[in-house]
């Protein structure tokens, strides 16, 4: 009886730690053509410093950072989700309508971070004075992100 629970608790050990998701460094020449791509095509004058990854599901998430500050995440099927800056992102990487919709709603500010919330569609930015703005796909302005 004793062997039995002790095998039970070794198979229970060993699926939870098969389930944990960990976050493990990936060589920038590692990263998949879709991830390398996007930096290449919207950040040509960045250069990745370090990316990792970690499980999602059946899949992984990839995290890049860029010399020049700026952290994007991509989902799991290689798609960006997150761009943080230290400085504005760059114009590529925000539809036309928001960024004309910012500098008529808020003159001066600078887009420092952009989300794409899968789930229901929508998209956050950031400005730099801290003001959190939400956008339906297609661009159009919904409100004030709390």
């Amino acid at each position: 009886m004793r062997l039995l629970s002790f095998l039970f608790g070794a198979m229970f050990s060993l699926s939870a730690a098969a389930c944990t998701d960990h976050e493990v460094v990936v060589a920038p020449e590692n990263l998949p053509a879709k991830v390398t791509a996007y930096v290449s095509t919207n950040f040509p004058q960045s250069t990745i410093t370090h990316a990792t990854k970690e499980r999602e599901g059946l899949g992984w998430e990839h995290k890049v950072w860029l010399n020049q500050g700026f952290v994007l995440e991509f989902n799991k099927k290689d798609n960006v989700v997150n761009i943080k800056g230290s400085t504005e992102l760059p114009a590529s990487v925000i539809l036309q309508q928001i960024r004309d919709d910012v500098a008529t709603r808020y003159p001066g500010c600078q887009i420092m971070e952009w989300e794409l919330n899968e789930p229901i569609a929508t998209q956050d930015v950031k400005l730099s004075n801290g003001i959190e703005l939400k956008y339906n796909m297609a661009g159009v302005f919904l409100g004030i992100d709390d």
